[in-house]
């Protein structure tokens, strides 16, 4: 009889790990909108773009979204292809206010190439290293339960 409680105790514990680090964490959740944003890019396929961009978006350029989403649309239709290359992501939760909205922030080497006419064009970042971007994320119950850049700073 106390080995079977015993093997159900362990049975458990095993079982309450494995579902433990199984679980996405808020920080995998950013991660996976970080990587499916910069899937969507390098698709060319603007309404996934926009819905990872908060309306209010601006940034510390003075970039609003009205100008993001001219920008987008004129590198999506003037290139050939994308390439979105994400280094050094690292990722904080900030904080949760009193509307159960979470905001969140990463730091990351980006670097991003397009075809131009046959061409290689390195669209942003260094030649030798990626430029270091910080970007501001926010998640409401409104925005399709993921993550949207609402400030960046490159």
């Amino acid at each position: 009889m106390k080995k079977k409680l015993i093997l159900i105790a362990v049975v458990i514990i095993i079982a309450l790990y494995i579902i433990v680090k199984c679980l996405p964490n808020e920080q995998a959740r950013v991660k996976q909108d970080i990587n499916a944003f910069a899937k969507a890019v390098e698709q060319e396929n603007k309404r996934d773009v926009l819905s990872y961009i908060d309306e209010m978006y601006i940034d510390n350029h003075g970039v609003n979204y009205e100008v993001f989403v001219n920008n987008l649309a004129y590198l999506f239709n003037t290139a050939d292809s994308i390439r979105v290359k994400i280094t050094g992501l690292e990722i904080n939760i900030d904080s949760t206010d009193a509307q159960n909205i979470i905001f969140a922030s990463c730091s990351l080497g980006l670097k991003i190439f397009a075809r131009y006419q046959g061409d290689r064009v390195l669209i942003f970042g260094g030649f030798v290293k990626p430029n270091p971007v910080r970007a501001f994320f926010k998640k409401t119950g409104e925005t399709n339960n993921h993550y949207k850049v609402y400030t960046a700073e490159y």
